[in-house]
C-alpha cells in the first residue's frame, strides 16, 4: 500500500488525521514519548490519541508532542524493533522511503527550507525517525563533539575497516 498523505488544509498545513486533542500535556500521550507506559505499539495501535498526518501498512507519522519546532514528525515502524539497524535490509529501505515522502510533504506544505532527520535509538526502544521542518542553522540541535586526536581517528579508522591494530 502507498503511503496515504493527507491533504492540505485551506491555510496550506497538513490536515488534522483525527479531532484535535484536548489542551494541554495528555499524560498517557508524554509517558509514551518517553520510553514508559504506554508505548509506541499502543500508539501505532490506536490506543494512544496522537496527531497522525501519514500512515501506511509498515509505519505511522505523527506530530511529536515536545517538538523541537512547529511541524516536528516522529515516524514510527508498525512493528516494534527496538534497533535501525535491526531491521531487515528490506523494511529499513521501506522506512527511508516512507520519511522521505513526508518530509518532502512538510517541505511542500510548511513552507520549510529543509527538514533535519534524527535518529537516536536510546530512550525509545522502538524504531523511529524524528523530521524537524527548519529553515536556518540552529533550529535543529546538532552534533558538537570534540576534536580528536589524528592517532586516535587512524585507529578507529584501521578498526572499522576491518584492518590489524596493534
Amino acid at each position: 500500500m502507498a503511503a496515504q498523505m493527507l491533504p492540505s488544509d485551506d491555510r496550506g498545513g497538513i490536515s488534522r488525521a483525527q479531532p484535535e486533542r484536548r489542551a494541554g500535556a495528555d499524560a498517557a500521550w508524554m509517558h509514551a514519548m518517553h520510553g514508559s507506559h504506554p508505548t509506541f505499539a499502543d500508539l501505532v495501535a490506536g490506543r494512544v490519541d496522537a496527531e497522525i498526518v501519514a500512515e501506511d501498512e509498515g509505519h505511522v507519522a505523527f506530530l511529536a508532542p515536545a517538538p523541537f519546532r512547529p511541524g516536528h514528525v516522529v515516524v514510527a515502524t508498525r512493528r516494534v524493533v527496538p534497533y535501525l539497524y535491526d531491521l531487515p535490509e528490506d523494511e529499513h529501505a521501506r522506512l527511508w522511503s516512507f520519511a522521505r515522502r513526508v518530509a518532502r510533504a512538510q517541505r511542500e506544505r510548511l513552507g520549510c527550507e529543509r527538514v533535519c532527520t534524527s535518529v537516536v535509538g536510546w530512550v525509545v526502544r522502538h524504531v523511529h525517525v524524528h523530521l524537524v521542518p527548519t529553515d536556518a542553522e540552529g533550529q535543529h540541535p546538532g552534533l558538537p563533539g570534540t576534536p580528536a586526536d589524528r592517532e586516535e581517528l587512524r585507529r578507529l579508522g584501521r578498526i572499522l575497516r576491518g584492518e590489524t591494530v596493534k
